[in-house]
């Protein structure tokens, strides 16, 4: 389940609230920052000191036309795809993808602000409970900005009964006319917690 199925199972806790799909025109080459002279800009200072204290071995990734930053877990990934809205990144373990859209107020609104509403999102859009487990789930809400991440171990069997275990490392960051996902699925256990520093270090910019 390393395909498209599974890519959508991920990603329902937010595609549910902004359609998108998973990552398309391939690519592949070493990560780099994608900007110029954007350094002055206080938002990305403050997420290029966030990213380095959280990782400092880490691989930064910078995209200006989008206002987006992220700091990788190490050199191992790469740029594999990018495309209007979506940027994705990849290794053996797993892949990152960043969402970008732009928000007519829906995902603003129906922000999932704690773990139950995640719970409902998942079991509306027909994923059995006793596929997946919640092991964690933040919210915040600051100066009209709403935040939420989560990460998800699922558990979920194909037409056959196999069972395919992966994780779901997520961070949204919805606006109010702007929303962004960054989202890891990994297929190890022992990958999580590098994906979930990288991908909490995912910041927005202008």
């Amino acid at each position: 389940m390393r395909g498209y199925e599974s890519i959508k199972i991920i990603f329902l806790l937010s595609a549910v609230l902004i359609v998108f799909t998973a990552c398309g025109g391939e690519t592949s080459g070493s990560v780099g920052a994608y900007t110029e002279e954007t350094e002055s800009n206080v938002a990305l200072a403050e997420a290029k000191i966030d990213g380095w204290h959280q990782n400092p071995d880490g691989q930064e990734f910078i995209f200006d036309d989008a206002g987006i930053y992220i700091m990788l877990p190490d050199s191992n990934w790469r740029l594999s795809s990018q495309e209007e809205g979506c940027i994705g990144f990849s290794n053996e373990l797993g892949l990152i993808n960043i969402y970008y859209s732009d928000d007519d107020g829906s995902a603003y609104k129906n922000a999932p602000q704690d773990a139950d509403e995640a719970v409902e999102i998942l079991t509306d859009a027909d994923i059995f409970e006793e596929w997946f487990e919640i092991m964690k789930f933040d919210f915040s809400e600051d100066k009209g900005v709403k935040e939420y991440s989560y990460i998800i171990k699922f558990n979920i069997p194909d037409e056959e009964g196999n069972y395919s275990e992966f994780y779901s490392i997520s961070r949204s960051v919805c606006t109010g006319s702007k929303a962004y996902v960054a989202v890891g699925q990994i297929y190890s256990k022992e990958a999580v917690e590098a994906c979930e520093t990288a991908v909490n270090s995912f910041a927005v910019f202008s």
